[in-house]
């Protein structure tokens, strides 16, 4: 945290720091403070994937999968290609009423990045959940 704390001293408006600050809070199980880091990487940088795809997975975690694919959605829109955010996408998908959609997703994820052995895992995941 430190070096992020100094990254920030020198460039407040550096969103990559917000990013790692974010992920420093969420590690040590402070969501709000995540949130709000995230956010605030978001409004500094609008195009940067990561930030939505970390505030995807923290609102995932906290059960609230429809705003999750919202922001999966919103960094795939930057970042078509990222296999991990389509997998994330369609574990959320599993949870809601759109869950039709998630296979949709994971194949894209496996399409994008074939030997990703998370994606594969939580598409088996998801399959053996619908059965």
């Amino acid at each position: 945290m430190e070096a992020v704390q100094k990254a920030l001293s020198i460039d407040g408006k550096c969103a990559n720091a917000w990013l790692n600050k974010g992920n420093i809070h969420e590690e040590a199980g402070e969501p709000g403070e995540a949130l709000k880091c995230y956010e605030k990487a978001k409004s500094i940088a609008p195009r940067l994937a990561g930030a939505f795809t970390n505030l995807g997975n923290l609102k995932y975690l906290q059960g609230a999968y429809e705003d999750a694919c919202f922001e999966y959605l919103t960094a795939l829109e930057i970042d078509a290609d990222d296999g991990e955010t389509l997998g994330n996408l369609g574990l959320a998908l599993g949870y809601t009423v759109y869950k039709d959609y998630a296979t949709i997703a994971f194949e894209e994820a496996l399409s994008c990045d074939p030997g990703s052995e998370e994606v594969m895992r939580n598409y088996l995941y998801f399959l053996l959940e619908e059965q």
